[in-house]
Protein backbone atom coordinates (compact mmCIF):
# COMPACT_ATOMS: atom_id res chain seq x y z
CA UNK A 1 0.00 0.00 0.00
CA UNK A 2 2.75 2.62 0.68
CA UNK A 3 4.85 1.72 -2.47
CA UNK A 4 1.59 2.32 -4.51
CA UNK A 5 0.75 5.71 -2.13
CA UNK A 6 4.59 6.86 -2.79
CA UNK A 7 4.28 5.91 -7.06
CA UNK A 8 0.66 7.72 -7.38
CA UNK A 9 2.17 11.15 -5.05
CA UNK A 10 1.87 14.47 -7.49
CA UNK A 11 2.20 18.26 -6.32
CA UNK A 12 0.87 20.61 -8.32
CA UNK A 13 3.48 23.61 -9.07
CA UNK A 14 1.79 26.72 -10.61
CA UNK A 15 0.14 25.14 -14.25
CA UNK A 16 2.36 21.70 -13.72
CA UNK A 17 1.58 18.79 -12.21
CA UNK A 18 4.60 16.59 -10.92
CA UNK A 19 5.19 12.95 -10.11
CA UNK A 20 7.30 12.88 -7.56
CA UNK A 21 6.69 9.84 -6.79
CA UNK A 22 7.43 7.94 -9.73
CA UNK A 23 10.53 10.11 -9.93
CA UNK A 24 11.88 9.01 -6.66
CA UNK A 25 10.84 5.49 -7.37
CA UNK A 26 12.10 5.52 -10.59
CA UNK A 27 15.29 6.83 -9.08
CA UNK A 28 15.78 3.67 -6.35
CA UNK A 29 14.99 1.08 -9.50
CA UNK A 30 17.95 2.14 -11.22
CA UNK A 31 19.91 2.95 -8.04
CA UNK A 32 19.37 -1.27 -7.72
CA UNK A 33 19.63 -1.95 -10.52
CA UNK A 34 23.45 -0.65 -10.75
CA UNK A 35 24.28 -1.72 -7.87
CA UNK A 36 22.26 -5.06 -6.96
CA UNK A 37 24.60 -6.83 -4.49
CA UNK A 38 25.11 -3.25 -2.22
CA UNK A 39 21.26 -3.31 -2.31
CA UNK A 40 20.58 -6.95 -0.61
CA UNK A 41 23.71 -6.98 1.12
CA UNK A 42 21.56 -3.84 3.03
CA UNK A 43 18.60 -5.65 2.97
CA UNK A 44 20.47 -8.48 4.71
CA UNK A 45 22.00 -6.23 7.36
CA UNK A 46 18.82 -4.84 8.21
CA UNK A 47 17.02 -8.24 8.20
CA UNK A 48 19.64 -8.65 11.08
CA UNK A 49 18.83 -6.03 13.18
CA UNK A 50 15.43 -7.35 13.10
CA UNK A 51 16.23 -10.62 14.09
CA UNK A 52 18.24 -9.09 16.92
CA UNK A 53 15.19 -7.22 17.77
CA UNK A 54 13.32 -10.46 18.34
CA UNK A 55 15.42 -11.72 21.51
CA UNK A 56 13.60 -11.08 24.69
CA UNK A 57 14.97 -8.39 27.03
CA UNK A 58 17.73 -7.30 25.30
CA UNK A 59 17.16 -7.32 21.46
CA UNK A 60 15.80 -3.64 21.87
CA UNK A 61 19.03 -3.05 23.29
CA UNK A 62 21.39 -4.63 20.81
CA UNK A 63 18.80 -4.19 17.67
CA UNK A 64 19.85 -0.22 17.35
CA UNK A 65 23.58 -1.33 16.99
CA UNK A 66 23.12 -4.86 15.11
CA UNK A 67 20.73 -2.79 12.47
CA UNK A 68 23.97 -0.55 11.99
CA UNK A 69 26.78 -2.80 11.95
CA UNK A 70 24.75 -5.20 9.88
CA UNK A 71 23.61 -2.71 6.84
CA UNK A 72 27.03 -1.24 7.03
CA UNK A 73 28.81 -4.40 6.38
CA UNK A 74 26.38 -5.92 4.42
CA UNK A 75 26.70 -2.67 1.88
CA UNK A 76 30.07 -3.09 1.90
CA UNK A 77 30.65 -6.48 0.97
CA UNK A 78 27.93 -6.01 -1.63
CA UNK A 79 29.66 -3.38 -2.56
CA UNK A 80 32.97 -5.32 -3.01
CA UNK A 81 31.05 -7.96 -4.64
CA UNK A 82 29.21 -5.13 -7.34
CA UNK A 83 33.04 -3.95 -8.04
CA UNK A 84 34.37 -7.66 -8.92
CA UNK A 85 36.62 -7.66 -5.37
CA UNK A 86 35.99 -10.42 -2.47
CA UNK A 87 39.01 -9.77 -1.14
CA UNK A 88 39.65 -8.03 1.40
CA UNK A 89 42.38 -5.62 0.80
CA UNK A 90 43.00 -3.43 4.42
CA UNK A 91 41.12 -0.81 6.55
CA UNK A 92 42.06 1.57 3.88
CA UNK A 93 40.13 -0.53 1.04
CA UNK A 94 37.26 -0.53 3.54
CA UNK A 95 37.24 3.17 4.10
CA UNK A 96 37.40 4.38 0.61
CA UNK A 97 34.38 1.68 -0.37
CA UNK A 98 32.41 3.42 2.26
CA UNK A 99 33.21 7.03 0.71
CA UNK A 100 32.01 5.62 -2.99
CA UNK A 101 29.17 3.79 -1.15
CA UNK A 102 28.69 7.21 0.39
CA UNK A 103 29.41 9.19 -3.11
CA UNK A 104 27.05 6.85 -4.97
CA UNK A 105 23.99 7.44 -2.26
CA UNK A 106 24.58 10.92 -2.61
CA UNK A 107 24.60 10.87 -6.31
CA UNK A 108 20.93 9.52 -5.78
CA UNK A 109 19.42 12.10 -3.86
CA UNK A 110 20.91 14.17 -6.27
CA UNK A 111 19.01 12.26 -9.33
CA UNK A 112 16.14 11.70 -7.33
CA UNK A 113 15.57 15.71 -6.01
CA UNK A 114 17.21 17.35 -9.50
CA UNK A 115 13.97 16.69 -11.84
CA UNK A 116 11.83 17.33 -8.95
CA UNK A 117 13.30 20.70 -7.93
CA UNK A 118 13.78 21.85 -11.56
CA UNK A 119 9.68 21.75 -12.40
CA UNK A 120 9.35 23.28 -9.18
CA UNK A 121 11.94 25.99 -9.85
CA UNK A 122 10.53 27.08 -13.26
CA UNK A 123 7.11 26.64 -12.43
Amino acid sequence: MRLHELATYTKKADQNVIAVGKIILIKIIEFIKAHPNLAIGAALGAAVGLLVNSIPFLGSILAPLATTLGITIGAIAGHRLDKGKEVNQGIFAIAQDIIKIAREFFQLLIDVFNPVFRHVIIA
